[in-house]
């Protein structure tokens, strides 16, 4: 019987642990090689220096939308000077208004209630209560315009005879508004009213028209 040679041990044992080595390196998961870095940017010529990246446009602002007006009861307060004719003689004075009502989101509703007291250069004095009703409208964020029709109880004191003189009036108004200040509910506001008045018991010894006009000019409170 022949002897195995020497080398074939360590050969079988080589052979046995390449086979066994085989199915594991078949198995093993390919790791792909990684990216090589992106190159640098290029060099301006005229600088020495790398452009800047380009830069996104800003976002616009977001639109705040308009505060919503409020509607339901409002009220208004006024004082200002006040000019008055009746039969060529002129008035001076002041006014003192108040008005409550309500408002919508373009429009208000008012009644009105207001103090005149005044005097002429010689020193005949007047004054005048009076109550009322208009209407206005919004035109734009400040601007306001209306009319109505006023009623009122005149009263004339004479320096002759120092009697008194009382007549009833009545005759439309008109007005227009403009807000200074304005704040969530509130404004502070300039205004303009005028209108006429026609005496209901003047006399026939008086000459001209018995129709007093007036204008006023002032600030006033609105809520």
């Amino acid at each position: 019987m022949s002897r195995p040679t020497p080398l074939a041990a360590p050969f079988a044992l080589a052979l046995a642990v390449g086979l066994a080595w085989l199915p594991a390196a078949a198995t093993a998961q390919y790791v792909p090689d990684p990216l090589p870095p992106p190159p640098p940017p290029p060099i301006d010529v005229t600088t020495g220096y790398s452009p800047l990246p380009p830069t996104l446009p800003p976002s616009p602002a977001p639109l705040t939308p308009a505060p919503e007006r409020r509607t339901g009861f409002s009220l208004k307060m006024g004082l200002g000077g006040t000019y008055r004719n009746l039969y060529g003689i002129h008035f001076g004075g002041g006014d003192l208004a108040l008005s409550l009502g309500s408002q919508t989101k373009g429009a208000a509703f008012y009644s009105d209630l207001a103090l005149f007291v005044g005097s002429t250069a010689s020193g005949l004095t007047t004054s005048d209560i009076m109550v009322g009703f208009r209407a206005e409208g919004r035109i734009g964020a400040r601007l306001r315009i209306g009319g109505g029709a006023s009623f009122s109880l005149l009263i004339i004191r004479r320096i002759t005879n120092e009697s008194t003189i009382f007549d009833f009036t009545v005759g439309p108004a008109v007005h227009a508004t403009f807000d200074l200040a304005q704040w969530d509910d509130a404004a502070l506001y300039v205004g303009l009213k005028g209108g006429f008045g026609w005496l209901a018991l003047a006399s026939n010894e008086n000459s001209g028209m018995p129709l007093m006009g007036n204008a006023t000019l002032g600030l006033g409170f609105r809520y």
